[in-house]
């Protein structure tokens, strides 16, 4: 990744935008990811002294930033690609049109590894419950749920010891 406050990657950058080549903004997945670890702490803390509407609320902003860090990712590796080679390959210019993120990744890692068993590898697992969540949180639809039931896809993942059941109240 290029730096800006590096004096040689400062040159690359000039040298770029002369030929026309632009960049928003590089190293957002750390940012988001700082974010996330951040509303992560703030929520144990809230989780600690039983103020639920805080450590809910956090919860949630840790996922929303997390599941962006990673949808960061992708975007900065396909730039990287762009920007490293004259021409980006046919399958990464569809992952820029792309708005599922887990087809995103399953297309990435295809790419950049072609020999994956995507279906048995944890972190991919790991990633699906992410924007499993995110998803849960961004698109909720109020349900009636027995009292400490939660919905299906996060039973699964809870089934598979991807995330921890949450204390019952």
């Amino acid at each position: 990744m290029l730096d800006p406050y590096n004096k040689d990657d400062r040159e690359i950058l000039r040298l770029l935008e002369e030929k026309g080549y632009r960049m928003e903004g590089s190293g957002m997945d750390q940012i988001y990811l700082k974010q996330a670890l951040k509303s992560a702490h703030r929520s144990k803390d809230a989780s600690e002294i039983r103020n639920f509407e805080d450590e809910l609320g956090e919860s949630s902003s840790a996922i929303i930033f997390s599941a962006l860090s990673t949808e960061a990712i992708i975007s900065e590796y396909i730039t990287h690609v762009e920007f490293s080679s004259s021409e980006i390959p046919e399958s990464l210019i569809k992952l820029r049109e792309s708005l599922d993120p887990m087809l995103k990744w399953k297309t990435l890692l295809k790419f950049v590894k072609p020999d994956i068993n995507i279906g048995s590898n944890s972190r991919f697992q790991k990633l699906n419950c992410l924007m499993d969540l995110r998803n849960s949180l961004a698109h909720r639809q109020a349900r009636l749920l027995e009292p400490n039931r939660y919905p299906e896809k996060l039973e699964n993942y809870m089934r598979l010891k991807i995330i921890e059941k949450p204390n019952e109240f």
